[in-house]
């Protein structure tokens, strides 16, 4: 087999490789939560298939595993606070 070296190449391999990255850590995510929790709301699922960014899919992976219920996942996927979520209202 030939493989022929091009930025181009190269660049896509590294696009497609993050998006199966992506995909996995969402899928990841969405599994946690079910196990947890049971059926995840389509509404939650399609908020988690939206984060695309790695760091932030890491920090909500890291989260399904420990969250109190969903309603806290979805206040931090939301943007609330670990603390806000984990604690409760204030």
């Amino acid at each position: 087999m030939i493989r022929i070296e091009s930025p181009l190449i190269a660049e896509w391999e590294a696009l497609f490789e993050q998006r199966g990255e992506v995909k996995g850590t969402q899928d990841a995510i969405i599994t946690f939560l079910e196990t947890r929790f049971g059926p995840v709301p389509d509404d939650l699922t399609t908020a988690v298939r939206a984060v695309k960014e790695k760091e932030r899919l890491t920090d909500l992976n890291r989260f399904a595993v420990n969250c109190p219920d969903l309603e806290a996942f979805r206040l931090r996927l939301a943007g609330g606070s670990a603390a806000s979520a984990q604690n409760g209202p204030a």
